[in-house]
């Protein structure tokens, strides 16, 4: 992540952007998301094609369980959010239990595409490869 004395959250792209502000947190712990540990994360994703739907997808992600705005693709979960979201998710030893991953996801299937939302719940479960028959 790289952050200059001012503070700013940069990356190479939008999807890189989100990403390290989801896991930024200020010096003082007083803004940001920090969101950098296995645990139970609940993140909220919009399409960089509908950018309007930002502005209410972050009021909405203040409310209940708090969650930073990854940005994605209509038709692509972007690698780089899949790799944060997979470093972030808690590992089952056992049966799942909580702490689990929610996501939310704002706009309709023409503003995300099916086969995105479901790219999106396949990176947020936490029992994907630790199904037992």
């Amino acid at each position: 992540m790289n952050i200059n004395y001012l503070g700013r959250i940069s990356g190479f792209s939008p999807f890189d952007i989100a990403v390290n502000f989801a896991k930024y947190k200020s010096p003082g712990g007083n803004f940001g998301w920090g969101k950098t540990d296995r645990n139970g994360h609940a993140f909220t994703f919009t399409a960089i094609e509908n950018p309007f739907n930002n502005a209410p997808g972050s009021i909405f992600a203040h409310l209940g369980k708090h969650s930073p705005t990854l940005v994605i693709k209509k038709d692509e979960l972007p690698a780089v959010t899949r790799q944060y979201i997979e470093s972030v998710k808690p590992i089952p030893k056992d049966e799942p239990n909580p702490p689990f991953m929610h996501g939310w996801i704002v706009g309709c299937k023409n503003d995300i595409s099916y086969q995105t939302q479901i790219e999106i719940e396949q990176s947020l479960s936490i029992d994907e490869n630790h199904i037992h028959y």
